[in-house]
């Protein structure tokens, strides 16, 4: 559904006949009855994998995108990256612009990680922290525990990732 506003042609005209966006609360509400069941003033969208996904003439669109084009006028030009990592959380200050590897910055640790900890990983009986920035990997070190391990790694990534880190989230979670 990435640039699907753009694939399929939807224009801001459509969007702002059928749907507004609270931006406080991360809102879409339709503005006309949709069907029998979904009356004007309804909350639109349904959960698609974690993310809210709305139903637009028969082809679904991302919330997060359609708000952004309702407040910006444009659709988005890139990815739109969720500040606090709730995917469902679509309010104005928790949206943001990103490139691919920005957005994939910012993710938790994969459910298959052994170590329990971003960027780090078994190393025979030590533990190894690597990070991967615009196609650099920086090795780290290997560490006696994962907790040393994961320090190393979030202080290189707050270093190279910044406001894109998935530890910037601590600072980010009043969004």
């Amino acid at each position: 559904m990435v640039g699907a506003i753009r694939k399929h042609g939807l224009t801001l005209e459509r969007v702002r006949e059928l749907l507004e966006y609270n931006e406080e609360t991360g809102d879409i509400i339709w503005r006309i009855r949709v069907t029998s069941t979904v009356p004007a003033g309804a909350i639109a969208g349904g959960l698609n994998n974690g993310y809210i996904s709305i139903s637009i003439d028969n082809i679904s669109y991302y919330a997060h995108h359609i708000a952004w084009f309702l407040k910006t006028g444009k659709p988005p030009s890139g990815r739109i990256d969720h500040r606090n990592g709730k995917k469902n959380d679509n309010r104005w200050n928790n949206l943001r612009e990103a490139t691919h590897s920005q957005n994939k910055m910012n993710m938790p640790e994969r459910c298959d990680n052994r170590s329990g900890f971003k960027g780090v990983t078994v190393s025979g009986k030590k533990f190894k922290a690597q990070i991967c920035a615009d196609g650099v990997i920086y090795y780290l070190g290997r560490f006696d525990t994962p907790e040393q391990a994961s320090d190393a790694y979030k202080k290189k990534s707050l270093e190279i990732h910044g406001d894109f880190s998935f530890y910037a989230r601590d600072n980010q979670e009043g969004i």
